[in-house]
């Protein structure tokens, strides 16, 4: 209620104020604007050069009626939805007057929306939006990348969230790799850079899954990573390697079985099956 009053007062006092300053003329008004300037104009070319497997576009656009431009940024956007709610953009660095060739981020087996845009300090202009059927690719190529959770309650009440990644291995497609599994080590400074939370896995491309295999160091003293066989610790009858599920485009990933960081004196961390994490 004091706040209340107290920007009440502040209004009244600005008011009294202005009015005995009385009112500006259109012109003064005016005067304190910055001057508009002339938006760019933004053309895209058809022409595209897909590589499913990289995830990436190479588009052509070009800029011009750019001279004077004050804080001119330029670049693409793409999406897999043509109201590009949730679009990636990749910028042009140094734009200026000309044509530019950049990757625009594209998702295999989906149409990807992509358009080019160029900004000043008086707004933006778009280019037409094109369309590129990208084609599928197989499934181990869709897997490596960086998966995240929001932050979520572990079975022992400790908030958590999940950040991994998951590497291709170099010489057989079906291995993997996956970095910082562990949440709980990996917040306390247990990660993959250090040569620690790093664990093996293999692609089940039958189930679109991939499993670690349960046993494996986690890095700290006799610390493995283990699993159930089921999402619910309290309900499962055996141990088991831990699960994690693909979508198709492999954009999400759902751990489905409980798992963690235990030892021979017990558990450091444990958390419930069903955790989803979005590939960014």
């Amino acid at each position: 209620m004091k706040n209340i009053f107290k920007f009440a007062a502040i209004a009244l006092l600005a008011s009294a104020a202005i009015s005995c300053q009385g009112a500006l003329e259109k012109d003064e008004v005016e005067a304190g604007f910055a001057p508009k300037q002339e938006l760019p104009v933004v053309a895209i070319s058809p022409e595209v050069e897909c590589d499913a497997i990289l995830g990436i576009a190479k588009v052509t656009f070009s800029i011009t009626r750019v001279a004077g431009a004050e804080g001119l940024e330029a670049g693409v956007i793409s999406d897999t939805d043509p109201s590009f709610y949730n679009s990636t953009f990749t910028a042009v660095e140094s734009p200026a007057e000309g044509t530019f060739t950049v990757t625009a981020k594209v998702i295999p087996n989906t149409t990807a929306y992509i358009k080019a845009v160029a900004s000043n300090n008086s707004g933006s202009a778009y280019s037409e939006t094109i369309t590129v059927q990208v084609p599928d690719v197989p499934f181990f190529y869709k897997v490596p990348g960086n998966y995240r959770s929001g932050s979520f309650m572990s079975y022992f009440d400790d908030e958590v969230a999940m950040n991994f990644n998951i590497v291709a291995d170099d010489e057989d497609p079906l291995k993997v790799t996956v970095e910082n599994f562990e949440p709980y080590f990996a917040s306390n400074g247990y990660t993959a850079d250090k040569g620690v939370n790093v664990f093996e896995g293999e692609i089940d491309e039958e189930n679109m899954e991939v499993i670690i295999y349960r046993g494996q160091l986690v890095g700290y003293k006799d610390v493995y990573l283990d699993g159930f066989d089921n999402e619910d610790p309290d309900v499962a009858e055996y141990m088991d390697d831990v699960h994690i599920k693909f979508d198709s485009s492999c954009q999400t990933a759902t751990i489905l079985n409980a798992c963690g960081a235990c030892s021979s004196g017990g558990w450091y961390n444990l958390m419930y099956g069903g955790i989803v994490c979005t590939k960014n």
